[in-house]
């Protein structure tokens, strides 16, 4: 029968094949054999040629055992050169982890992805707790909600309690929210509730001042206690700086650009101002390791040089400068005096408070989630607690808004009817001791608001809100 050759395989040596099969052994070696069967028309070996070829055949089994000698020596280096790659990757990964993983880097890519960061949402809870003896406030408690985007911003004041030691304590709320492209809003409530609670905690003679015009502040107050008010372009141009306000608002977006955020990273990278105060974790808590860093006060200060020397901040501050002192030597002296004065104030805090800073970072992707900072002087204890989160979303701006100008109408008119009551009331109170009975005294104060009707509109219809408080002497 006609040999089948098998593709790369070697055939044993002739003596196995005689011993095995008992025929003579066959040359079929991988590097002459070939994919197809001999036709069966062919004739087939005989044993003689066979024979012929014995020799050649020994020495093609030869070369075929070198071959697989060739083939183990290959791959046992092949395994070799395997096995280095793996551990050396193994290495080189580790390495890597180390790297990746160090406190530096942490902290690195966690300041990075802040400053990347499009969107970011906070809460915040802020404490005060008074030492000193002569300080008005025993706590202060503040818990606030951010939300920050590339062009607009939000804050609520959920909770602002103030303690006193003599007059009882404060809750009141606030919140505020602005677009680049849009108007600013800002809202006040527990207004109400503030002013009633001084009523109570007051001596008598401030009571008796206060219950004078209780009525007009209770006027204010319905028309501002937790009201959304808007502050558009035509209050503004009135207030005279709506050309001001349009330049901001334009300017501002190039502070959102990816081309100022790089400009402000290097910046970074030359003057870093945050830095570790111990490469170990101070606590895990939630899934975050805390570190507790420090602030560089000379290269925070060369940090802020260099940023306003950027064209984009330039032309953001350059929207202000028409409002500066005509004066430009007494304002830049006095503007030197107070920066003089600020910080020689700050620091002199800093040399007698003690404070820790301690930032919370999730794990691989190095986010910045929690910040936490306690500081203590001889006055007050204070400390903050900082939860942050990036989840895209909007700032949701107020539909229910009064827009400021029509407020301040509202606000007047309150203000007059209040006054006008606190007239009669006075004017009511110095016929009483002229007259004894109720017609006499009606018709004493009907007498004398006529004859005083044009004097009394006069001064009502300038009275404003800053005035509120002397409307008591007319």
């Amino acid at each position: 029968a006609p040999v089948q050759p098998v593709e790369n395989e070697t055939i044993a040596p002739a003596a196995e094949q005689s011993a095995n099969a008992g025929a003579p052994a066959v040359d079929a070696s991988a590097e002459n054999a070939t994919a197809e069967s001999t036709p069966a028309a062919e004739a087939a070996p005989t044993i003689a040629d066979l024979a012929t070829n014995s020799n050649a055949n020994t020495a093609s089994t030869d070369a075929t055992a070198k071959t697989k000698g060739k083939k183990k020596t290959g791959l046992i280096i092949g395994l070799a050169i395997a096995a280095v790659a793996v551990i050396g990757g193994g290495v080189g990964a580790i390495a890597y982890l180390n790297w990746h993983e160090s406190p530096e880097q942490t902290l690195a890519d966690a300041i990075s992805n802040v400053w990347n960061a499009k969107n970011i949402q906070a809460e915040a809870t802020i404490t005060g707790e008074a030492k000193d003896k002569d300080s008005d406030f025993s706590k202060i408690e503040l818990k606030m909600n951010m939300i920050a985007t590339q062009n607009a911003a939000s804050m609520s004041i959920n909770t602002l309690s103030i303690d006193t030691k003599e007059n009882g304590s404060y809750n009141l709320s606030v919140e505020s929210a602005y677009s680049l492209d849009d108007d600013i809003y800002f809202k006040i409530g527990g207004i109400k509730e503030a002013f009633d609670g001084a009523m109570k905690n007051v001596d008598k003679d401030e009571a008796e001042e206060l219950e004078a015009i209780s009525g007009m502040v209770g006027g204010v107050i319905e028309v501002l206690d937790n009201q959304w008010i808007k502050i558009d372009s035509d209050l503004l141009k009135e207030m005279g700086v709506k050309d001001q306000y349009d330049c901001y608002k334009e300017k501002a977006k190039a502070l959102s650009s990816e081309d100022f955020k790089k400009k402000v990273a290097e910046i970074y990278e030359n003057h870093g101002f945050i830095a570790l105060k111990d490469d170990k974790v101070v606590k895990t808590e939630d899934g975050l390791s805390y570190y507790s860093i420090k602030i560089d006060n000379k290269e925070s200060e060369a940090f802020g040089e260099e940023v306003e020397k950027l064209d984009e901040v330039k032309a953001l501050t350059s929207c202000f400068d028409s409002e500066l002192d005509t004066d430009e030597d007494e304002a830049e002296e006095w503007d030197d005096d107070l920066d003089l004065e600020f910080n020689d104030d700050i620091k002199k805090e800093d040399e007698q408070r003690d404070y820790d800073l301690l930032v919370g970072i999730s794990g691989w992707n190095h986010t910045l989630k929690a910040v936490e900072a306690k500081s203590s002087d001889d006055d007050a204890d204070m400390s903050i607690k900082l939860n942050l989160s990036y989840d895209e979303k909007a700032v949701e701006l107020p539909g229910d808004a009064k827009n400021a100008k029509d407020l301040v109408e509202e606000l007047k008119k309150a203000i007059q009817s209040s006054a006008l009551d606190l007239v009669k009331q006075q004017v009511t109170a110095q016929c009483g001791l002229m007259y004894d009975s109720e017609k006499e005294i009606t018709d004493c104060v009907e007498t004398v608001m006529e004859e005083n009707a044009e004097e009394i509109e006069e001064e009502l219809g300038g009275l404003d809100l800053v005035d509120m408080f002397d409307t008591i002497d007319l």
